[in-house]
């Protein structure tokens, strides 16, 4: 058994680089400790463990995004021919992502990696010789950000061509709404033949009998916890899907009973967080930004660039620089995020 210390310096060591250069204090032991002493006492420990074994599936270094890279580049699969060199001048890799900017870094690593090791590079532009199209991006949630970029471009696109849809990570339920809800109707429509790849898939199916790797709490007593349930719309809980009711297996967490305490202790603490914000976007949820009437998405999902929204607010809300009055002051983030305008809080 991993001592306190020993846990603290392994996730000190995973999250080191992230974000490297953009913050004011260093993601090092005093860091992850000042983090976790957030929690109880007694159960410490377990997040500690918990923390570390996600991130050691779900957080994705510099050099796990380029080995990515390197086997999408390489794989016979995706581009049907073991010559991307050739296929690459009819490719238009689309760089059309409205919110963020996790894909236009992506094409920008691709195109680095393709002129250094290929002595290539790609193109984001549409040319007469154009038959194909690939839309690369980090992880897809629900699917929402992908279908919506595809509904803006779709008219652009030439009839009877191919798309190509790569993700680093996909959560199975958006996966499957977008291969089998969306893409038919977009692209049939101009005959346009469509593949959606993924390096990693997270199963998220709440219908799934066996697996679940989202984090899903077992229901918990807490106050602020019951308060935020009230504020949800009666008439669209399904109370079956509120806490989770059963155990699930899943690589992400190291044991049954340590992953429950944990989603609980996350799960309080992230209606706590909640609390503390007098008008919070509708979507702010304390298990992680989700659309839908839920106690929120509970992915954990990141890269060295930034981490998902739809991450538990308790590893990523907060600013130590904040102003004592201000909502962020009110709790000390493990991961930092750095917010697009869909994250809207307001003062007390």
């Amino acid at each position: 058994m991993r001592t306190h210390d020993e846990l603290i310096t392994q996730i000190s060591k995973q999250i080191q680089n992230y974000r490297l250069g953009e913050l004011g204090y260093p993601l090092d032991e005093n860091h992850v400790d000042r983090w976790v002493f957030q929690f109880n006492k007694d159960v410490r420990e377990i997040i500690l463990l918990e923390t570390l074994s996600l991130l050691s599936h779900c957080y994705f270094s510099k050099g796990k995004v380029k080995q990515f890279l390197f086997d999408v580049v390489e794989c016979e699969k995706i581009w049907g021919t073991d010559d991307i060199f050739t296929e690459i001048q009819y490719i238009q890799f689309l760089n059309i992502q409205n919110k963020g900017s996790s894909q236009t870094h992506l094409l920008e690593m691709l195109n680095d990696l393709l002129e250094d090791n290929y002595m290539t590079g790609l193109s984001t532009s549409s040319t007469d010789q154009t038959n194909r199209y690939v839309y690369l991006d980090d992880c897809l949630f629900s699917g929402n950000t992908v279908i919506r970029d595809l509904e803006r471009w779709i008219s652009s696109a030439k009839d009877h061509s191919t798309l190509d849809i790569i993700l680093l990570a996909a959560h199975s339920s958006g996966k499957y709404y977008l291969e089998k809800k969306i893409l038919p109707n977009l692209c049939d429509q101009k005959g346009i033949n469509y593949r959606v790849w993924t390096y990693k898939t997270f199963n998220n199916s709440k219908y799934d009998k066996y697996y679940y790797d989202c984090m899903w709490p077992k229901h918990t007593l807490d106050d602020n916890l019951s308060a935020f349930i009230e504020q949800l719309n009666p008439s669209d809980i399904d109370k079956k899907f509120l806490f989770r009711s059963k155990e699930y297996i899943s690589p992400l967490y190291t044991g049954d009973y340590s992953r429950t305490i944990f989603e609980q202790e996350i799960l309080k603490a992230g209606a706590y967080i909640h609390s503390c914000c007098a008008e919070p976007s509708k979507s702010m949820k304390p298990m992680g930004y989700d659309f839908f009437n839920t106690l929120g998405f509970g992915a954990f999902f990141a890269t060295y660039k930034n981490i998902s929204n739809n991450s538990p607010l308790a590893f990523w809300w907060g600013d130590p620089d904040a102003d004592d009055s201000h909502p962020f002051s009110k709790w000390y983030p493990l991961l930092p995020r750095k917010g697009n305008k869909n994250d809207v809080i307001t003062w007390e």
